[in-house]
């Protein structure tokens, strides 16, 4: 029975950790998106097309995915 709780063990121990790093990362990657909406204030230069690729983030959330892989 104890080998068979042990793999229940290991069992629950993965699935939380595939809930939690997902849902981590979804959190994380808002709050940097809304950090590059600093860009926004360039947009008064009319150069609005360059300040709205600053807001989508995507390189911020590049740097999130590296801190899943070390999770």
């Amino acid at each position: 029975m104890s080998s068979y709780s042990n793999y229940l063990g290991a069992k629950r121990c993965c699935g939380s950790q595939t809930k939690q790093v997902p849902v981590g990362a979804q959190g994380v990657p808002g709050p940097i998106g809304f950090t590059g909406p600093q860009g926004l204030e360039g947009p008064q230069g009319a150069q609005g097309a360059q300040g709205t690729q600053g807001i989508q983030g995507i390189q911020g959330i590049q740097g999130i995915q590296g801190g899943l892989t070390g999770a």
